[in-house]
This record gives C-alpha cells, sequence and structure tokens, in this order.
C-alpha cells in the first residue's frame, strides 16, 4: 500500500468515525429530551400528589 492509499485508507476511517460520532450524538439528544420530560412529569405528578394530601396548593418555595 502506497502513501497515497493509506491517506485515502485513512480519511476514508476518519469520515466513518465522524458519521458514527454524529448518530451518537443524536441519539444521545434524544435520550437526554426523553429524560427530562420524564422528569418534568415525575415533578409534575409529585408536586400534585403532594397538593392533594395537603389539602392545599403549595407555594413554590417549597417544591421540592
Amino acid at each position: 500500500m502506497d502513501q497515497k492509499e493509506l491517506l485515502q485508507d485513512l480519511l476514508k476511517k476518519r469520515e466513518g468515525l465522524q458519521k458514527e460520532m454524529i448518530e451518537i450524538q443524536n441519539q444521545y439528544n434524544n435520550k437526554k429530551d426523553q429524560y427530562l420530560r420524564l422528569q418534568g412529569s415525575i415533578d409534575v405528578m409529585d408536586l400534585l400528589l403532594r397538593e392533594e394530601e395537603a389539602g392545599h396548593p403549595i407555594e413554590e418555595d417549597t417544591v421540592v
């Protein structure tokens, strides 16, 4: 394998890795978004249940 072929091979491998990294980053961002939405839902449900148990709205400064 001469230097030009070696360079082309390395460039091709780099391009493949870049594509994989972008795909992994997109998957990470999607999972992070799902996590944040789920956490928001949990926080709201927790607040509603605590308000129901307390029998009155809970002030923002007491939200955990």
